[in-house]
């Protein structure tokens, strides 16, 4: 019995490599063909569609145009946080197509992998079917509703007030699109991208004609104060929410170890510019309170009588929106692939066209998914579904990050313990180098090296603590996962007691206070034993600043956002997840996949990862 615990439990907890180009990779892969700009394009236009045309009026109408702005930041930070995160497993695990699912998997496991993409799945379906919905209603809106009007007429299926017909034949283009091949597909997001930025330039520049100092008085540009956007925050986040797919595309990339974080990075400053100065422009050109929420970009306009202004607009708004649907559906035939592969999921979805170099069976299950939720769901009552499962990714990137940052490496222990005086007599560059790249001693000076001096200056309490800490490295960076852990048990009982004492905190309820001052002190107390442990220096393209703090941040702002989500989709999230449960121990588990990585059961997720070194 314990024979067979021990054997489930290393079957969950095994790590496969990042790279597997040493001969364990299919040879049919995906065609590698997007550049640094595709790739910009492709992050860009996942987040703009939704976030310009829909989000931008909500926010702005609620907090007012100075508040929309700080809602934007502030979300925009949280997301440039997460998006660094993502850059930095992007350098370390470049030739890969599972993005979260993926690095969860070279890190951490194969059960928190197989949740991640669970979870993916779950966000990019619902995520599709409602980008469909939303260009369905938008052209529809344009076309004074007479397509809802008129499919109204066949009945309606499930949730949905009328047959969506519209949303069916925009879940086929995209199907299609996908299917035709990645550069067709990144060559026509790009070319509804341009007109998206275009009709951008267009807007910013007519909002100069039309704009009225006086909408931003004290009362009009920040009405509802503090309150309104900290009330806002989630929702400006769900607007970032898409970047993260520039992630799945490690093995259709010229360069990903380059490509793909600087493309996150920029993805995530671009939309802060494009939501910032929409919502500040709508709230110029005429009070914030006055705004359609839902159609503010298209009807702001014709307010001030300038009809022509909204057709022009609604072309952006359609291929903005479009833009976002193929966003979503984009990582998750990717997704699939990379989960079949490892035998996750049926070996039938990890199939690769050899022709078109594509998943040509995940993308048309892909497409036919989202067909059956566009024409069936009712998608304003999952779309925090998809908030939820990306929220989740969101943290175990972070949590990736921390683990393989305090990674043990194979360093030349007789280097580390030696004398003083050995270390001062045989001073030499491999020395060195191990001495900066692997034991992390920032404050050792090597010219004092050079220079015949001792290797600590002096001997405070400091530096001997420093010292113990890197000779017992490997029994302390064992537990790390431990710490970190308790530090994610410890954010999530305060961001509960925080979104739900929150009344409790304003009227100075002692009990209240006294509780969450003890669980922050015990949070710093692990956050600063963490920092103080020595880190891995391992040579990569792009490293996270800061380490943990960054990370731990991520964390828990996300897990805050996740606090904040309704009972309503907590129980939603419950029942996939335990679909997924079912599939996972019923047929993963006895999986072997596509890759053998049995081999790689024992090894630690840094030895996996020893080619990045070298």
């Amino acid at each position: 019995m314990k024979i067979r615990l021990a054997s489930i439990f290393r079957r969950l907890t095994r790590t496969r490599p990042a790279n597997t180009s040493d001969g364990l990779e299919p040879k049919e892969g995906l065609k590698k063909c997007l550049s640094t700009m595709d790739l910009v394009s492709l992050g860009v236009g996942s987040c703009c569609g939704t976030g310009m045309y829909l989000t931008c009026g909500m926010i702005t109408k609620t907090a007012g145009g100075l508040g929309a702005v700080i809602a934007f930041l502030v979300a925009g930070l949280a997301s440039f946080l997460s998006g660094v995160c993502y850059a930095e497993l992007a350098a370390l695990c470049p030739k890969t197509s599972g993005s979260a699912y993926m690095y969860s998997y070279v890190t951490v496991g194969e059960l928190i992998a197989y949740i991640i993409g669970w979870g993916l799945i779950a966000e990019y379906a619902i995520g599709t079917a409602a980008g469909a919905v939303a260009l369905s209603a938008t052209i529809d809106s344009i076309c004074n509703f007479t397509f809802s009007t008129y499919f109204s007429t066949w009945g309606n299926i499930g949730g949905r007030p009328y047959f969506d017909l519209l949303a069916v034949l925009i879940c086929l283009v995209l199907t299609i699109v996908l299917v035709s091949g990645v550069k067709l597909s990144a060559t026509v997001n790009n070319i509804l991208n341009l007109v998206n930025f275009i009709v951008w330039i267009f807007f910013l520049g007519v909002s100069i004609h039309y704009s009225d100092g006086k909408n931003w008085n004290q009362d009009k540009r920040f009405p509802t104060g503090t309150d309104g956007v900290l009330k806002m925050l989630p929702t400006a986040y769900f607007a970032f929410i898409g970047f993260d797919i520039v992630a799945s595309t490690g093995e259709e990339a010229k360069n990903p170890s380059k490509s793909i974080p600087r493309s996150i990075i920029l993805s995530v400053i671009i939309n802060v510019i494009a939501y910032t100065s929409v919502s500040t422009c709508l709230s110029l050109i005429i009070p914030a309170n006055q705004l359609m929420p839902q159609t503010a970009m298209l009807d702001v306009f014709v307010k001030r009588k300038a009809f022509y202004a909204k057709y022009i607009i609604s072309c952006g708004a359609v291929c903005g929106l479009f833009a976002a649907a193929f966003g979503s559906m984009f990582p998750l035939p990717r997704v699939l692939c990379a989960m079949a592969k490892d035998g996750l999921l049926f070996s039938q979805f990890g199939e690769i066209c050899p022709k078109r170099k594509t998943p040509k069976t995940a993308t048309v299950l892909t497409g036919v998914v989202a067909i059956l939720l566009a024409l069936t769901v009712d998608l304003a009552y999952l779309i925090e579904l998809v908030l939820m499962g990306t929220l989740l990714a969101y943290i175990l990137v972070a949590v990736s990050v921390i683990v393989l940052r305090y990674s043990n490496e194979e360093i030349d222990e007789s280097l580390i313990e030696s004398s003083d005086s050995e270390r001062m007599e045989g001073a030499n560059n491999q020395k060195d180098k191990i001495i900066r790249n692997r034991i992390g001693t920032d404050n050792v000076k090597l010219k004092d090296i050079d220079q015949g001096k001792k290797f600590v200056a002096k001997e405070t309490f400091f530096s001997k603590f420093e010292d113990y800490l890197r000779k017992e490295r490997g029994s302390f960076t064992d537990y790390v996962p431990v710490i970190v852990f308790v530090i994610l048990i410890l954010q999530v009982i305060i961001c509960i007691v925080i979104v739900n004492g929150m009344n409790h905190l304003v009227n100075s309820d002692v009990p209240v206070i006294t509780t969450l001052a003890i669980l922050v002190s015990l949070l710093f107390i692990l956050v600063g034993f963490l920092a103080v442990l020595p880190q891995s220096k391992r040579e990569q393209s792009f490293r996270v600043s800061c380490v943990p703090i960054i990370p731990l941040l991520v964390t828990f702002l996300n897990i805050y956002f996740m606090a904040s989500l309704t009972v309503f989709s907590w129980t939603l999230f419950t029942i996939w997840m335990a679909i997924g449960f079912v599939v996972y121990f019923t047929y993963s588990i006895r999986q072997k996949g596509g890759v053998d990585y049995t081999r790689l059961s024992e090894s630690s997720s840094t030895n996996i990862l020893s080619d990045q070194t070298e």
